[in-house]
């Protein structure tokens, strides 16, 4: 007679780390009600730590929103959303205007970061520790033992692999990608897991989320988003 195997004995353990990311959004003040509504679903289904970023590109040259903003206005909406970081690289009009970035940051709560700066963010878990968790830019440094980081975040502009690398209690994650497939709205959701004690370090699991256009829109950035878009026009008029 076989043995019963009692379930979930040889389930695959939960992740250590769960990385929900947006990038390329370039305007598209009008999704994000539907876009919070699908990151707090991924959110809440998410065990352990999960941290929330977006990797840039939200404005581009020429895009009326954009110009009259100088680039502020998707980040000042999804400031709501409950970001863990906003990144900022060469590509983003905001990285060479100081003074306009230097405003942002005295905005939004949510912390910015460029790609040759690093932050520290303090997340917990939900037994309620707390963990520290280092975000760097491009350029902002290659290793985490010296900030006493359990993980290491390292965000690039491209679509090179999402990876992990590192000694079993310190793992860096690689995140390069512009999620662009057909002008399509997504998430990201990467899963950090800790490989078997016989096989040291860890894997990633990565997969695109796609938008749904029939997603129910969340009714506070809806509200959020009304105001940013009025104070748009309002700058618009103002322009010369």
């Amino acid at each position: 007679m076989e043995r019963a195997v009692a379930p979930g004995l040889n389930a695959e353990p939960p992740p250590l780390l769960t990385i929900l990311y947006t990038v390329g959004l370039r305007g598209a003040l009008g999704a994000l009600p539907r876009l919070f509504t699908l990151i707090q679903a991924q959110r809440s289904h998410a065990p352990g730590i999960t941290l929330t970023l977006d990797l840039g590109e939200t404005c581009l040259p020429g895009d009326p929103l954009c110009d009259a903003t100088a680039g502020r206005a998707l980040l000042v909406a999804m400031d709501a959303m409950g970001y863990d970081a906003f990144y900022l690289d060469r590509a983003d009009p905001l990285y060479g205007d100081a003074e306009t970035l230097g405003k942002l940051r005295n905005t939004v709560v949510t912390p910015i970061l460029t790609d040759s700066q690093s932050i520290l963010l303090t997340k917990r878990t939900p037994a309620g520790h707390s963990v520290t968790v280092r975000v760097v830019g491009e350029h902002g440094g290659e290793s985490s033992i010296e900030s006493g980081a359990l993980f290491t975040i390292h965000l690039r502009r491209g679509t090179g692999e999402i990876k992990a690398t590192g000694q079993s209690e310190r793992p860096d994650v690689f995140v390069s990608d512009r999620l662009e497939v057909e002008g399509e709205i997504m998430v990201g959701r990467i899963e950090l897991r800790e490989r078997s004690e016989a096989d040291a370090g860890y894997t990633v699991r990565h997969e695109r989320i796609a938008l749904p256009a029939g997603l129910r829109p969340d009714p506070s950035i809806s509200g959020v988003i009304e105001f940013v878009a009025s104070e748009a026009r309002y700058a618009a008029r103002k322009r010369p």
